[in-house]
């Protein structure tokens, strides 16, 4: 019989509700390096959301004002500006983005998302 998750042996995982994407790890315990390799791609999120909203990405891209290869391409890349995925973002009708860093000390500091205007501002 396999004892029991306790906190100490989480492990980094991606967990999907309703669209929401966290990762889970032990209190106060930095993820190890090869757990944070683990997590998703951006652009495989970025299309797990647009899916999980019911979207196609011609109909993303009416609401971005860019082509459907667009979406794609944006879907496909790894590297992204944090404005180009706020825009997606804003088209897909997220409220809020927050963003984090956590230091390897356990350290976790907000960093501010500017948004400039919203999808109804447009």
């Amino acid at each position: 019989m396999t004892p029991p998750n306790t906190d100490d042996d989480r492990r980094d995982r991606f967990i999907s509700r309703d669209g929401e994407f966290t990762v889970r790890r032990a209190p106060g315990k930095p993820p190890l390096p090869s757990q944070r390799r683990k997590s998703p791609s951006t652009a495989k999120v970025l299309g797990t959301l647009r899916r999980g909203r019911k979207l196609t990405q011609t109909e993303l891209a009416d609401r971005m004002g860019v082509d459907q290869g667009a979406i794609s391409r944006l879907e496909r890349r790894e590297d992204h500006k944090i404005s180009t995925v706020l825009d997606y973002l804003d088209a897909l009708d997220v409220a809020d983005v927050d963003l984090s860093v956590t230091f390897n000390n356990g350290e976790t500091i907000a960093l501010p998302l500017a948004r400039a205007t919203t999808r109804e501002a447009k």
